[in-house]
């Protein structure tokens, strides 16, 4: 990944965790009335996209859970979580 790549995705990567830092868990657990995911999934599914995307997971790396996938990627709801999330 060349220098200015890098650190423009650091910027964002900055950004986005100094906002989600800022959110409460309460606020971040909430389901609005029509939507089938909350804030904690968005975030979950932030990274994990990224990490598929920019690191191939889960076959090329380790930097996060395997059941990622199966909490976090496209078609999942928190409606659907069988146990405690991170």
């Amino acid at each position: 990944m060349n220098e200015l790549v890098f650190k423009q995705f650091k910027v964002a990567k900055d950004y986005f965790i100094r906002n989600v830092e800022s959110i409460s868990k309460e606020v971040a657990s909430v389901q609005p009335n029509g939507f089938n995911n909350t804030i904690h999934w968005h975030v979950g599914h932030v990274l994990t996209f990224t990490e598929q995307l920019m690191f191939g997971f889960p076959e090329k790396t380790t930097y996060l859970p395997a059941n990622y996938i199966e909490l976090f990627s496209n078609g999942t709801k928190p409606a659907d979580w069988k146990y405690e999330v991170p």
